[in-house]
């Protein structure tokens, strides 16, 4: 079709004053002249950024990072496809052709553990055993069951697979802790076969999760459990493999190498218990240093059963703790929010983050040394409960799985996209409503957690202009969807100030040009803009493309200092309402990304 990309340019006026209207402005009666549509080829936000990153570049800039969901992504793996009336303890990782692979284990306490592929995060294959339940003779000679439960794994630079999985008695569990212990499988060929079980650990457990380490060391931490004193009687172990996990240290059937744990004091009795379970440790980008997750046993009178506890240890690791009185390790902070199951991973440009149940799954964002968090967030809200987990895709994208919670057969798998300060490329940009010229390596951030309708904003600049590009893709464009471009300079008291701009522009061309006064009211700008859409506005009969906008702007139209702004990004569509990377309600300028480089 004829390509009839709109332009819509709104000249600087004189006087310094500007003019009242709603807060949304006037919009444009797109059947006056709409254009016509043209093919649009889209940029997906997983295309982008595809620019090599760099180690801890944004270490100083966390505190304006987030992750937002890309509703796209977010599926409901069903009971008909994991095989059972309950499903807990989701691990998610990425195999070495690109595929996904999905460990589970039925039931809440749980005698089988089973896997699950995907090509595409949404269609998954029907689930097969990992580790089966088989029939043994228990320690005190009686006929018992050995049962399997919460497996992790790691996919090594070789592109083998190594899972750990506890095993126990089922009736000799509390009283023969010679049968259980950790079991250890192997794939190389993606999940399609698996290597006979290599019991790597004798003693009871729970939850073993695994660390790579810079120096290619693999560690086992665990749930150090013993039943045989108390159910709560616990602390955090490890075992390690200096050969991609072909022999561990220690040698089957000696003692653990304890690590993490503090003391904790039953509220009737009085009597002393370790805490500091379900362990999730990495080694920080660059420093080697080490920090530790857990969850630990909540001071008694809390109204919580659990909380979270931090622990930290220099690239040497967590010393071996072997006093019967002993804690550690001593750089450590317990008690720091209500939680359970905590799962952690940092992003190569220093965001570490952080995944505990809470009611449902939710979410922290912190700095590169894991010393200081932002506020919680929430991932996958209607999925209920703990023993979820979140595993790092790429340097931009972060996986998230959590089961349904009450008895269900389900999990919820979706993927969240990093959004975080970005660099403003050097080119001058032609605004013709082309996105040709534009490239994937470019920086980009992303809005689309609402429903199908998700968008992405990119940044260059030269001498004379700052230069933007919103792609929005949209099944059903309606002539009520739009984006706002937010802008403002960093203010000292960190929230919006006359200084903040704001452009609107719909599928058809500019909509307003605005000024932050209270709230926004319409203020007159030499912005350039032009738009292109595929698809036809406002008619549901079919399956629309999307739209873009290419959008120039004078740097005397804004107020940029250090060769830095403040965008925020917001989409509005008539189906899913507004959703933005900042929520357009809060006055401050926290959640808005830093651009750089203009």
């Amino acid at each position: 079709m004829k390509n009839k990309s709109l332009s819509w340019t709104l000249a600087l006026v004189l006087c310094t004053g500007f003019a009242a209207c709603s807060d949304e402005g006037e919009p444009m009666d797109p059947s006056l002249n709409p254009g016509e549509s043209t093919s649009l080829n889209l940029t997906p936000m997983a295309e982008l950024n595809s620019g090599k990153a760099v180690i801890n570049s944004h270490a100083d800039e966390w505190e304006h990072s987030s992750l937002m969901l890309d509703a796209r992504t977010e599926v409901c793996v069903p009971e008909g496809i994991l095989g059972g009336t309950q499903a807990y303890y989701p691990r998610i990782k990425q195999m070495a052709d690109g595929r996904y692979i999905l460990f589970f284990q039925l039931g809440a306490q749980a005698a089988d553990t089973k896997y699950t592929i995907s090509e595409d995060l949404v269609n998954w294959q029907p689930a097969q055993f990992l580790h089966q339940r088989m029939p043994i003779t228990n320690a005190l000679g009686n006929a018992d069951e050995r049962r399997y439960t919460t497996t992790d794994a790691i996919v090594l630079a070789n592109g083998d697979i190594i899972t750990a999985t506890s095993y126990r008695a089922n009736k000799g569990y509390a009283r023969t802790p010679t049968d259980n212990g950790i079991s250890v499988r192997r794939s190389s060929d993606n999940g399609k076969t698996w290597s006979e079980e290599m019991l790597v650990y004798r003693g009871t457990n729970w939850e073993p999760a695994f660390t790579l380490r810079s120096n290619g060391r693999i560690e086992i931490y665990f749930s150090q459990s013993r039943p045989e004193v108390a159910s709560s009687h616990s602390g955090t172990a490890m075992l390690w493999s200096d050969d991609n996990g072909y022999t561990w240290k220690p040698d089957f059937g000696e003692p653990a190498y304890t690590v993490l744990r503090h003391k904790w004091y039953e509220p009737l009795t009085g009597a002393m218990r370790w805490t500091d379970q379900m362990p999730c440790v990495i080694e920080l980008n660059e420093s080697g240093n080490l920090f530790c997750i857990t969850e630990s046993m909540a001071t008694p009178g809390e109204s919580s059963q659990f909380n979270i506890a931090l622990g930290y240890a220099g690239p040497e690791g967590f010393a071996h703790i072997t006093g019967v009185e002993e804690e550690g390790p001593d750089d450590r902070e317990i008690n720091v929010w209500k939680g359970a199951a905590p799962w952690v991973v940092q992003a190569p440009s220093g965001e570490v983050i952080l995944y505990y149940g809470n009611g449902s799954g939710k979410g922290r964002i912190g700095s590169s040394d894991a010393r200081d968090f932002g506020e919680e967030f929430a991932y996958l809200a209607a999925y209920k409960g703990s023993w979820g987990t979140h595993y790092l895709e790429t340097p931009h994208s972060v996986l998230c799985a959590h089961p349904r919670g009450s008895n269900k057969g389900e999990i919820g798998v979706a993927r969240f996209f990093l959004n975080h300060a970005i660099a403003a490329s050097d080119r001058s940009t032609v605004i013709d409503g082309d996105n040709s010229e534009w490239s994937t390596s470019d920086e980009a951030i992303f809005v689309g957690s609402k429903g199908r309708a998700q968008a992405t904003l990119r940044c260059s600049a030269d001498k004379d202009n700052v230069y933007f590009l919103v792609e929005v893709r949209d099944e059903n464009i309606s002539a009520d969807d739009y984006v706002n471009i937010l802008l403002s300079p960093e203010t000292p008291t960190g929230k919006i100030t006359s200084d903040a701009r704001r452009i609107k522009i719909a599928s058809y061309g500019l909509k307003s040009t605005d000024l932050y006064a209270g709230g926004w009211q319409e203020y007159a700008m030499a912005v350039e803009v032009k738009t292109a859409f595929d698809g036809t506005i406002s008619d549901n009969s079919d399956i629309d493309n999307g739209y873009l906008a290419e959008v120039a702007v004078p740097r005397t139209e804004l107020k940029i200092e250090n060769g830095r702004l403040l965008v925020n990004l917001v989409l509005f569509d008539a189906e899913g309402g507004e959703d933005a990377v900042a929520p357009t309600t809060v006055k401050s300028l926290q959640q808005w990304i830093p651009v750089t480089g203009l």
